[in-house]
């Protein structure tokens, strides 16, 4: 299964931000969350709540003040920032997209194990041998018997096609796709100035990529692990169609071995 680590800080950030989980903002423009609310909210222990909010606190991140609501004198926390997505954000958000994506993926992959997209897989003559014309000596250079003998009938690959597997592997596609495009728009969105371009976040969208990837590639790995030569071979070219990033990946192997 996809280990996947929560960012504490990052979850509190965005709430403390937005509010996505409070349902009680609505209701009330004044109100503000409470540590137990934080809990309840956001499914964390109360030790996490308070050592990430602390964290905050002291990386200049928000404020933390006493104050008095509803007669009750109660801890609040105010995001500094008054923008609403940083460039550390965006790729946190991002990466939960990606995270997610490879959650999907593993379940597709598991399913593409079960039922193979293609099965009785063969190769079979394409047609014929074509009939070579015999010239006369001297006219023509005759063709060595040896060489007529070593000549190989064309051939095609030939399988059966298991519907629901077919299925899986086109979704299983897809959402590698989307996987590169997430990654790659971080990339070209340093371009553009929207995300910083420095060592700091260069390095986290690094990771990201390579993360994602290793993912990508051990799933890979695992679907086509243990089958058969030539059922190996159509589900892999089948795979590599289905993902250009992979194809073209492909492709740059082949000129480092020219």
């Amino acid at each position: 299964m996809v280990n996947i680590s929560r960012d504490f800080e990052s979850e509190l950030l965005h709430e403390l931000k937005f509010f996505a989980r409070c349902t009680r903002k609505s209701k009330d423009p004044n109100h503000f969350c409470s540590n137990r609310e934080f809990q309840k909210n956001l499914r964390m222990s109360p030790r996490d709540v308070g050592k990430n909010l602390s964290n905050l606190v002291t990386q200049g991140k928000i404020t933390h003040d006493q104050v008095i609501y509803n007669g009750k004198q109660r801890d609040k926390f105010t995001v500094i920032d008054p923008r609403l997505y940083s460039s550390k954000d965006i790729i946190d958000i991002y990466k939960g997209y990606i995270n997610n994506q490879l959650v999907e993926l593993e379940f597709h992959a598991d399913k593409m194990k079960k039922r193979p997209a293609y099965y009785d897989v063969e190769m079979t003559p394409l047609r014929p041998f074509p009939q070579l014309q015999v010239f006369e000596s001297g006219k023509y250079p005759m063709i060595p018997q040896t060489t007529l003998k070593s000549m190989r009938r064309p051939t095609q690959m030939t399988s059966k096609i298991n519907e629901k597997g077919f299925e899986y592997l086109v979704t299983f596609g897809e959402s590698v796709n989307a996987i590169f495009s997430y990654c790659d728009s971080l990339t070209y969105s340093q371009f553009v100035k929207n995300i910083k371009e420095d060592d700091e976040h260069n390095k986290m969208i690094f990771n990201l990529k390579r993360q994602a990837f290793h993912k990508i590639q051990g799933l890979i790995k695992h679907i086509l692990k243990d089958l058969p030569y030539l059922q190996k071979q159509a589900i892999g070219h089948a795979i590599e169609s289905k993902i250009p990033m992979l194809n073209q990946m492909i492709q740059v192997e082949r000129f480092t071995r020219l």
